[in-house]
């Protein structure tokens, strides 16, 4: 498996990958799409861009197929990991 590395922004690609849930959102009225990014978020990484698309899309798919009424939410946030000295 290999990987494509690029300066990914995080709110273009979840913006993009909310255009295309929309689409399967209009058959379910009841459903309200929410993607949330924390502040605290870089506004680009370096990722593979079309890998965490594919994760994004996949998931928002299987919760428009699971869920009947409500509300489906993605947050984004940064998270800082402490590495503990032994």
């Amino acid at each position: 498996m290999t990987f494509n590395f690029e300066q990914v922004n995080i709110r273009e690609l979840c913006n993009d990958v909310a255009k295309l849930i929309a689409v399967q959102l209009r058959l379910k009225k009841e459903i309200e799409l929410i993607m949330v990014v924390q502040n605290n978020v870089p506004i680009t990484f370096y990722s593979d861009y079309q890998r965490l698309k594919q994760i994004l899309i996949n998931l928002l798919r299987n919760s428009v197929k699971f869920t009947f009424k409500g509300r489906i939410m993605i947050e984004v946030r940064a998270v800082i990991l402490i590495e503990k000295t032994r």
